[in-house]
């Protein structure tokens, strides 16, 4: 009855504002008796629909009938509502597909190093080398040698110490002692330039390549310098303990991408509470006969089930990428859905309270959406950080 009521009395509004000013005050009582008549007719049909409802026991709509119109409302609302339509199902689907996606990236493992005297540059490379005539001939020609005939290696370490300045642009990372018979048994000296961090592997694979070259050379069989050598670097695998800190990073960074889109679904639950009682769509739903469990029960059912709809796509993403983690278990699975619905219904009774602060729909949605993000991304990060702060100083 009230519904019928004001529509007729916007329609008389509207009719008497269409009239022109020079209007005759016939004109306007004829008018105005008409929508009378209207008025009468339809209040008429309306106490004779009453009437007989009240006579076969209907005297209001049915707690189901109420409950089934207020939910297609809303599905009706949301369908022209972009914002939320983006919210809950594309910035999800984007969000966790790109998660997912990026996850699968897998970086290449620390390869070989092969270490030459390449690796520091073109040249020139200066090497010097003590009582070494019959290794100084295999040497690499990258090199250019430097001969000197000093008694010990003690002596020629003072001789490199004194010439160190001496080799201007030249690079020197070697020089060689050999044959020093004042230790025992007689010994040959590598010398390396602590600057080049692989420069002693390099150096002990030039001297063994020489040595090599002078044994094939004895033999007559290949050209010496047909023989090439080579060492290289290999990583050490990573441990147990540094292979759970690393799946663990990832782990955080692929929950945390995760939970970007979800942090900012509550907001879409405020902004609809907040819009109807800013434009008095609730006061007149309540005015019109609509229950209040009616009307909050009507919500919390359609927003849990967008939010359900949300956390299937959530898992038919994760189904699709084989994340282990989420769902690779009964007991993952069950645990991830249950932490995820858990949320959702925290996320809907928060909305719902924080909603009777705000006037202003639009207002409403930015608060609530960057306060979940904080609370919900930043601070969760933050905590990790010091959590992992704290374990490390732990273990120093």
């Amino acid at each position: 009855m009230t519904v019928s009521t004001l529509e007729d009395v916007f329609l008389r509004i509207a009719e008497m504002e269409e009239l022109q000013g020079d209007e005759t005050l016939d004109d306007r009582a004829k008018v105005e008796a008409e929508n009378q008549e209207r008025v009468h007719r339809a209040l008429g049909k309306t106490y004779e629909t009453m009437r007989q409802k009240k006579e076969m026991g209907e005297t209001a709509i049915s707690f189901p009938r109420q409950l089934a119109g207020l939910i297609i409302k809303r599905f009706h609302y949301i369908k022209r509502d972009r914002r939320t339509l983006f919210l809950q199902l594309v910035m999800p689907v984007i969000s966790i597909t790109l998660a997912m996606a990026l996850s699968n990236i897998k970086t290449d493992k620390a390869k070989s190093l092969g270490i030459d005297l390449g690796m520091y540059g073109s040249g020139p490379h200066q090497i010097t080398l003590n009582n070494c005539q019959d290794v100084a001939p295999y040497y690499d020609t990258a090199y250019e040698q430097v001969l000197t005939s000093q008694p010990t290696t003690q002596d020629f370490s003072q001789y490199l110490v004194n010439m160190s300045l001496s080799h201007g642009d030249r690079e020197q990372f070697t020089s060689v002692s050999c044959n020093d018979a004042t230790i025992t048994p007689t010994t040959t000296t590598l010398f390396v330039n602590a600057t080049a961090v692989h420069d002693a592997p390099q150096a002990l694979q030039s001297f063994y390549q020489a040595i090599a070259r002078r044994l094939y050379n004895a033999t007559g069989i290949v050209n010496p310098f047909d023989l090439h050598m080579g060492v290289s670097s290999n990583p050490l695998p990573l441990t147990d303990r540094e292979t759970i800190q690393v799946d663990s990073i990832s782990q955080l960074m692929l929950a945390l991408f995760v939970l970007i889109p979800y942090t900012f679904i509550p907001s879409t639950y405020v902004a609809f509470i907040v819009k109807e009682r800013e434009c008095k769509a609730k006061h007149l739903q309540f005015v019109s006969g609509v229950n209040f469990v009616v009307y909050w029960l009507s919500n919390f059912l359609f927003d849990i089930i967008c939010f359900v709809m949300t956390v299937t796509i959530s898992f038919i993403i994760f189904l699709a990428f084989n994340k282990s983690a989420f769902i690779g278990t009964t007991e993952s699975f069950f645990t991830t859905l249950t932490v995820m619905m858990l949320y959702g219904v925290s996320g809907i009774f928060a909305a719902y309270a924080v909603s009777f602060y705000f006037t202003n729909h639009g207002t409403a949605q930015n608060i609530v959406m960057l306060s979940n993000y904080m609370i919900g991304f930043v601070l969760v990060l933050i905590s990790y950080c010091l959590l992992y702060k704290s374990d490390a100083a732990d273990e120093e």
